[in-house]
C-alpha cells in the first residue's frame, strides 16, 4: 500500500533499514541492545541477565550502537547520492 505522502515512504524505508541493521548485529550485541535500549535495563542488570560483567555489557552495547550508526551513515550517504 503506497502512501500519498513522500515522507511516509522515506520513513518506512528508514524503518526497514534500521530493522535490517538490528537483525545483523552479533547475538550478544543484539541481546545487550534489546535489554538496555528496549527494556530499559541498567548495564548491571544486562550483565546479570547475560551472565557477563556490566563492563562487558557496556562493550556489547557500544559495539551495537557503533554498528547501527555506521549503517545509518551509509544509508544517508546512499540517499544523498541519489
Amino acid at each position: 500500500m503506497r502512501s500519498d505522502r513522500p515522507g511516509d515512504e522515506v520513513a518506512a524505508h528508514l524503518r526497514r533499514l534500521r530493522l535490517r541493521a538490528i537483525g545483523e548485529l552479533p547475538a550478544r550485541c543484539l541481546e545487550a541492545f534489546v535489554l538496555h535500549i528496549e527494556n530499559g535495563m541498567t548495564f548491571a542488570q544486562v550483565g546479570r541477565e547475560l551472565g557477563i560483567s556490566d563492563r562487558m555489557a557496556k562493550k556489547h552495547l557500544a559495539r551495537a550502537l557503533e554498528y547501527l550508526q555506521s549503517c545509518a551513515a551509509a544509508a544517508e550517504e546512499t540517499r544523498g547520492a541519489r
